[in-house]
């Protein structure tokens, strides 16, 4: 084998690892677009779930204070009826 095979196939394998390369860089950036995409939309229903949960939140806080209310009022009435039978 000559040198000037030797280089050409030396070359050719190059070319054929240089392709390699850049099929496997090109599987790893869709492979990795792909996570991006999954994680983007799984922050956006994690951001839904937080909302749905700060609203339900506020509507338990809203009808804690109504109970609060309410029992407040009723014991005020007992202790009023308690007063006036004693």
């Amino acid at each position: 084998m000559t040198p000037e095979d030797r280089i050409d196939r030396i070359e050719k394998a190059l070319d054929r690892h240089i392709e390699f390369v850049g099929q496997s860089i090109v599987r790893s950036e869709e492979i990795l677009n792909r996570h991006i995409e999954f994680v983007g939309h799984s922050l956006d229903r994690l951001a839904e779930q937080v909302n749905r949960t700060a609203a339900a939140q506020e509507v338990t806080e809203k009808r804690l204070q109504e109970l609060i209310t309410h029992v407040d009022r009723v014991d005020g009435r007992v202790k009023r009826l308690e007063d006036e039978s004693n």
